[in-house]
């Protein structure tokens, strides 16, 4: 029976830990086991955790934890595990002292986080909300399940794609916690809205499943989480050849090899992401959207944006004390554009960009009479005044721009009808829907089609 990643994962994990142990000893590896609870390690917090938790240990262990395979660095004094080895430590932890460790664990961390976390700027606030519901995660597994389902519902409503992807990545990090609660449904609802974020509607459309036939909607202890009307139309074959918002036309792809996986990523123009109009590649999950653990990648090295001028993407650099190869070209500082075939080396990892599509998703043809699409109006029409449209969905490679005049338009995800481009940032003017990931489509006048 083949392998999956995740058991290929769990034993890797359970090899640097026996590894660790062999060479410090079981003191140490007991610190290892406390060390695992809070989601980011600081020295001052292991410290305190050594001080109050595992004295028997010699102090050297709080620099010999940090300084491990079992730790990687993602800013300045700031440390994290991989999921697998903190998932590992944490059920020993439990096997070893007991849910009263934990209890003891959590309250201690709430502690810690209201006398030190205590500046006011975006990353603190960030990076003290996920410590305390790293507390909660394993003490009181319900209370985070609702606030995370709060958050995500919050954002949703408000098309903060950076900040659901944060929440998802949190969600992740607290798998085992939750799903032990019985909080599965909001694993998987996560996983599937973390995929719709970054663009893949085809892929989100699987992971939700049969929800999407059967629900609007899923609750969370008592919060109602939306299933994207987008997905909807991709899971029941309306005939999108490529079921892409309309904002996300130009597309790279990027492959590497990291922790034993060969990864592939897809990034789109002015796709949702930490940073809007770039996407970031590092170490530090609060700071960047695609995440690797090889250490010799810094915390925040790159990110990669589409300059819609040069109608290209292009790289930059945002680490200069550890600058990134492009086609052996090092990249000190300012900017470089990728083509198909690049090769990026952020340390010693190797970053190939497979693939580059520039506007290469044809838009859906409608046909309708053209005064139906004023771009001047500036308020929704009556019922009756709602023109009826013919869909043509567009099933062939793409075409070659259209010569006869047409305009162009967006296609509201919930009651379909096309609003003006100008509405992107208003809403459709019929229900009043986010056209942030609207379909783009092509408005033949008086009913003609579109040339071939």
């Amino acid at each position: 029976m083949p392998t999956t990643n995740k058991e290929r994962e769990i034993r890797i994990a359970q090899r640097r830990v026996e590894g660790f142990a062999q060479e410090f000893g079981e003191a140490h590896r007991n610190l290892a086991r406390h060390a695992a609870f809070p989601l980011v390690l600081t020295p001052d917090l292991l410290y305190k955790i050594w001080a109050n938790f595992v004295p028997e240990a010699p102090w050297t262990a709080v620099a010999h934890v940090l300084l491990s395979r079992l730790c990687r660095q993602v800013g300045y004094e700031m440390y994290e595990m991989d999921i697998a080895d903190r998932n590992l430590l944490l059920r020993e932890l439990k096997e070893e002292f007991g849910q009263e460790r934990f209890d003891q664990l959590g309250e201690f961390l709430l502690d810690y986080v209201a006398q030190r976390l205590t500046d006011d700027d975006a990353d603190m606030r960030d990076l003290r909300e996920a410590q305390e519901w790293t507390a909660l995660a394993y003490t009181k597994p319900d209370e985070v399940a609702r606030e995370l389902a709060q958050r995500l519902s919050e954002r949703l409503q408000h098309d903060d794609m950076g900040e659901v992807l944060r929440l998802a990545s949190l969600v992740e990090t607290f798998a085992e916690a939750l799903k032990e609660a019985g909080f599965e449904l909001l694993l998987v609802y996560s996983r599937g809205i973390e995929i719709f974020a970054r663009g893949d509607l085809e892929k989100a459309a699987e992971q939700f499943g049969e929800m999407l036939i059967r629900r609007s909607q899923i609750e969370i202890m008592g919060v109602s989480l939306p299933i994207p009307e987008q997905l909807k139309v991709t899971h029941r074959g309306y005939g999108y050849s490529y079921p892409f918002p309309a904002r996300m036309m130009n597309a790279l792809t990027l492959q590497w090899h990291d922790a034993g996986q060969d990864i592939t990523q897809n990034i789109y123009e002015q796709q949702p992401s930490k940073n809007p109009g770039t996407v970031r590649i590092g170490r530090d999950p609060l700071r960047c959207d695609i995440i690797v653990s090889n250490p010799t990648v810094s915390g925040l090295h790159v990110e990669i944006f589409f300059n819609s001028q040069q109608q290209r993407f292009y790289i930059r650099n945002l680490r200069s004390p550890n600058p990134p190869l492009v086609d052996q070209q090092q990249l000190v500082q300012g900017e470089l554009p990728l083509r198909e075939g690049s090769i990026i080396k952020l340390g010693q990892m190797e970053v190939k960009v497979t693939a580059i599509a520039i506007n290469s998703i044809p838009a859906t043809i409608l046909t309708l009479p053209i005064q139906a699409i004023d771009t001047n109006q500036s308020t929704r029409l009556p019922i009756s005044q709602q023109p009826q449209v013919q869909i043509r969905y567009n099933q062939h490679s793409p075409a070659s721009p259209p010569s006869a005049p047409g305009v162009y338009g967006l296609e509201c995800p919930k009651c379909h009808k096309v609003s003006p481009l100008e509405n992107l940032q208003v809403g459709c003017l019929w229900c009043g829907t986010s056209l942030a990931a609207a379909v783009s489509v092509l408005i033949m006048p008086n009913g003609g089609d579109h040339p071939q």
